[in-house]
């Protein structure tokens, strides 16, 4: 499970690192507990993905001034 998921990071990181959020899609709105949806877009929008890493199973997503877990 672990090597996998750190190959999914690794191309991750090659595709998303340094980009700015432009544009925020919620799909499954019960996923997202805090803050309210509206919130979560506006806040992520305009954030730039600084890198991506991997705490065991967990994809963190770096923003320029969040963290996510995924």
């Amino acid at each position: 499970e672990l090597p996998e998921v750190e190959t999914v990071r690794k191309g991750l990181v090659s595709l998303v690192k340094n980009k700015t959020i432009a544009k925020v899609d919620v799909y499954w709105p019960r996923i997202i507990e805090f803050p309210e949806i509206d919130i979560f877009q506006q806040q992520l929008i305009g954030e730039t993905i600084e890198t991506v890493d991997r705490r065991g199973k967990y994809l963190i997503f770096e923003f320029t001034h969040y963290e996510m877990v995924s």
